[in-house]
C-alpha cells in the first residue's frame, strides 16, 4: 500500500514534474503510517509498527520528491493531445524534448 505510488517516481524524476503523482495521496500516506507507528511503538506492538517502520521512510520520500518537483514546467496537455494524433508512440521523446526547449 505504501510502496505503490513510487511506481510514479521514475516518471517524476524524467520529467520533473508532480503530475503523475497525487499529493494528496502521499500527504496522507505519510501521516497515517506515521500515526499506526506511533501508537504501535507506544503500544509496544512490533507487528502493528513494522509495516509503517518501512511506510513513513516511503511517504516522506514521496513528498520531498513532490516539494523538490513541484514548480517544476508542465507541458501543456493541448500540445500532448496533438501529439498524440500527430506522431502516435513518440510522445515520451517530443515531451522530453519540449521541456528542455521550454529551459533554453
Amino acid at each position: 500500500m505504501y510502496g505503490s505510488p513510487l511506481v510514479a517516481l521514475k516518471q517524476v524524476m524524467e520529467t520533473k514534474s508532480v503530475e503523475f503523482m497525487p499529493f494528496y495521496l502521499s500527504l496522507f500516506s505519510f501521516l497515517a503510517s506515521s500515526l499506526w507507528m506511533a501508537f504501535g511503538l507506544l503500544g509496544h506492538d512490533f507487528f502493528l509498527a513494522s509495516p509503517n517502520l518501512v511506510g513513513c521512510p516511503m511517504g516522506l520520500l514521496q513528498l520531498v520528491l513532490y516539494f523538490k518537483y513541484r514548480r517544476s514546467s508542465r507541458v501543456p496537455e493541448e500540445v500532448i493531445k496533438f501529439d498524440i494524433e500527430k506522431h502516435g508512440t513518440d510522445l515520451k521523446i517530443q515531451k522530453q524534448q519540449m521541456i528542455v526547449d521550454e529551459k533554453r
